[in-house]
């Protein structure tokens, strides 16, 4: 029986085991996956000294290698010696690795569980982070959390491609804060790096090979079961609580289940903007990398892509790439919309192409002129041919109509190590003119017409646009014809319901809410999909629904339904740009539930901002207002942003309290000080950083998330943060905060386009999970 730590996923294991007078005998074990005996850039299980080891660790504070404090029955299995983090009584906590080759490595493992000592008493919060600086600046790569009397954790973590350097530090720090010695303690153990290695693993236990599975063993080895071989022996009892037991050395054999992990193996989001030619890319023609005219494209980052709005050849090509181990290609895609970008036309279709060494453009996919006109996910899985070590990709469209037409962009380009669902648009609808009722999409309408909001458009690229606009007094529905969704998976729309009291629809009451139904084949009654909160709306956002499979069938009507209004002109709402996608084709097998989409469910442009109010708490030393040295907005325009040029001792912007629980990330514009040539914003000065912080429900103190330094954001930057696991609660608080300033008028600072997104599908709640925005408009 393996203990519940062990990690290992071959793809098949053959035992011969034999049982003579009670006693276990294992021998001859085959596990037909990876030797990673070239592949182990770090493996300390803290067993062979009872000194930190110097060939891994540079330094240390608050540790000592001691035999296990705990054994955690789940989770994670810790035994002989362990490293206990306050063993000492030193005021830091952390261990700090020398600089390692990570080029190529995969993941980072280890077990970690708290002590049982009385004076561990709450749930201890660690951080893991990396340096590619030579440790003078660390970035996290993930939080977690052990409990007293808890399941342990056995952590695995993805090294990402910013990882994949020739000289690196890793760091394991205590994250939450403790009192002295044996004060929320915690041990750490089996810390390992691991690549991949070509080899089959054996295990015969009659000799030591580079190849062997044996790590920590209970049993003994000799001659048993009528062979003249040696077994591995388990017999008679044993003091120890964990029992007998055996475990690998570091296995890294990558999982063929429901959960494979996908390594990186290209990818480009265009921020920050890449060198062109470069390391990358070879070539751009006819476009540029700016955030394109008719909008973002894509759901996080500041919005620059590849956009493609001049005369003549349009392209992009990247260098040559290794693609041997890759298996598919993914991107988001917009080509034409309307609005600030000019619909395209018949032939102005955008192809995908890969080019080997030497020979000629071949197409990989054909992406339809009409059929991106709204932001588009595409996956692509590459065919054998591309597969080589030597491979070119190129987006490049057909034809244009000349400069400030039939635009595109492409933005998050991914290649990765595994296969992917192809994915097609089976239904969209963008109500640029306005459709016809018992016509091939829409099947009737009522208590609404296709119009321009009255409180204005909610089309993505802000442009003018019609809408399915709802205004009447009794029903207000719009359903569509039934249409074939076996192969959808996921349905994405636009909405707003309601809004402020400065805009032109009126706000609506409780249980004016819309819902989004469904009515399978052959079922004449509606199941709900989503409800969508009447004081949720108050801005257009973006809402994405995985379909569930009783909604997957051949003839499957999808309706919007307000539950109840006031009567005409009140509690209006509108929905735009519905889009359902799914496979491009009839799958041979069942594909999985639709995966994780990042996305928006609720957004407030705050055209009457207020602190304290519904999101923001408090204030201190700024104001919401246009910066003295110039609006950080990424449109270029005067806006309003949170501006600090007080004389107050502390200045700081703090939210509500928010529920984070499915929250992937937190992105925002910041400017600190200013230049020379800005005589308005007084340049900061060292120590006048600002830190962005989190508090639990409960705690009086904040953790930091991330410093940013006075130099370092004298001109507006875009700053995205990946929301650790700790953060992640139904009450979190976060703040912006100015370490130190010199007073009124000087070391100033701004803060804008803050928003929370975070994912929906498997493993996630239904639904989109966008959970906070300000524009502070």
């Amino acid at each position: 029986k393996q203990p519940a730590g062990l990690v290992m996923a071959a793809e098949s294991v053959l035992l011969s085991v034999c049982l003579l007078a009670g006693v276990l005998v294992y021998h001859h074990v085959l596990a037909l996956g990876h030797c990673t005996s070239t592949g182990v850039y770090l493996n300390d299980d803290f067993d062979t000294s009872t000194s930190i080891n110097s060939t891994y660790w540079s330094s240390s504070s608050g540790v000592l290698v001691q035999q296990a404090c705990t054994t955690s029955s789940s989770g994670a299995v810790l035994a002989g010696n362990v490293l206990v983090f306050g063993a000492t009584g030193d005021t830091s906590r952390h261990l700090t690795s020398k600089s390692l080759s990570l080029k190529n490595a995969d993941v980072i493992t280890f077990d970690a569980a708290a002590c049982p000592y009385p004076a561990t008493t709450a749930t201890i919060t660690v951080r893991l982070a990396y340096s590619s600086d030579s440790g003078k600046t660390y970035q996290t790569i993930r939080y977690f959390t052990v409990s007293k009397g808890g399941p342990g954790a056995h952590v695995v973590v993805n090294v990402t491609a910013a990882m994949k350097a020739s000289s690196v530090h890793l760091r394991i720090e205590q994250n939450s804060s403790f009192s002295g010695q044996g004060s929320q303690a915690w041990a750490l153990d089996n810390i390992a790096v691991l690549g991949k290695g070509p080899q089959e693993i054996e295990e015969d236990f009659d000799d030591v090979t580079p190849c062997n599975l044996l790590g920590q063993s209970r049993g003994v080895y000799k001659t048993y079961c009528s062979s003249s071989f040696k077994a591995l022996v388990f017999s008679g009892q044993t003091t120890s609580s964990v029992g007998h037991f055996v475990t690998s050395v570091p296995l890294f054999i990558p999982h063929t289940g429901l959960a494979p992990v996908s390594y990186p193996i290209f990818s480009e989001e265009f921020e920050p903007i890449p060198a062109i030619p470069g390391a990358k890319w070879a070539s751009i023609t006819g476009g540029r990398i700016s955030i394109p005219e008719c909008g973002n494209i894509d759901t996080t980052g500041a919005g620059y892509a590849a956009y493609f709005n001049q005369s003549g050849t349009r392209s992009i090509r990247t260098q040559s790439l290794d693609l041997t181990k890759a298996r598919s290609l993914s991107f988001r895609v917009r080509i034409g919309g309307g609005g600030l970008c000019e619909t395209a036309d018949s032939g102005e279709d955008v192809v995908v192409e890969y080019q080997v060494q030497g020979g000629l453009f071949t197409q990989l996919v054909k992406l339809a002129y009409n059929g991106y006109t709204t932001a588009q996910t595409v996956n692509v899985n590459l065919p054998s041919a591309a597969l080589t070590n030597a491979t070119f990709l190129r987006w490049r469209q057909l034809s244009n109509s000349g400069t400030g037409t039939d635009e595109w962009a492409i933005d998050h380009i991914r290649v990765t190590d595994t296969a992917v669902s192809p994915t097609g648009i089976i239904f969209s609808e963008s109500f640029d003119t306005a459709p016809t009722i018992g016509g091939t999409k829409w099947a009737s309408i009522s208590g609404g017409v296709f119009k321009i909001p009255d409180c204005g458009s909610i089309d993505l690229s802000g442009a003018s646009s019609l809408a399915a606009f709802f205004q009447q007094t009794g029903t207000r529905s719009i359903q569509t014809q039934r249409l074939n969704l076996v192969n959808a998976r996921t349905l994405s729309f636009r909405v707003r319901i309601g809004g402020t009291s400065s805009s032109s629809c009126e706000t609506a009451d409780v249980n004016e809410d819309v819902v989004v139904e469904y009515q399978p084949s052959g079922n004449s009654s509606y199941t709900r999909l989503k409800l969508l909160a009447y004081n949720g709306y108050l801005t257009p956002t973006t809402v994405t629904i995985s379909l569930p499979g009783a909604a997957r069938t051949a003839a499957t009507a999808i309706r919007w339904r307000q539950l109840q209004n006031s009567g005409s002109n009140l509690d209006e709402w509108a929905i735009d740009t519905i889009v359902i996608s799914g496979s491009a084709t009839s799958p041979s097998v069942p594909l999985p539930t639709a995966a994780p989409t990042l996305t928006t469910i609720f957004s407030d442009n705050f055209d009457t901002s207020t602190v304290p109010g519904t999101k923001w708490a408090a204030i201190s030393g700024g104001s919401l207002m246009t910066p003295e040295c110039g609006s950080i907005d990424l449109s270029g325009f005067s806006s309003r942003a949170a501006f600090f040029s007080g004389s107050a001792t502390s200045r700081y912007i703090r939210t509500v309290a928010l529920d984070l629980s499915s929250a992937q990330s937190l992105s925002f514009r910041i400017r600190i000080g200013g230049t020379s040539s800005s005589s308005l914003c007084e340049t900061a000065d060292i120590g006048d950083d600002v830190v962005v912080e989190y508090k639990l429900a409960g705690s009086s103190s904040f953790i930091q998330l991330m410093l940013l330094a006075y130099n370092g954001y004298t001109t507006a930057k875009p700053v995205t943060i990946s929301i650790p696991t700790a953060a992640k609660t139904s009450s979190t608080v976060l703040q912006w905060r100015q370490l130190k300033h010199n007073g009124a008028n000087l070391d100033e600072w701004a803060l804008d386009h803050v928003a929370i997104t975070g994912y929906v599908g498997t493993g996630s709640p239904s639904g989109s999970t966008n959970i906070f925005s300000e524009d502070f408009y």
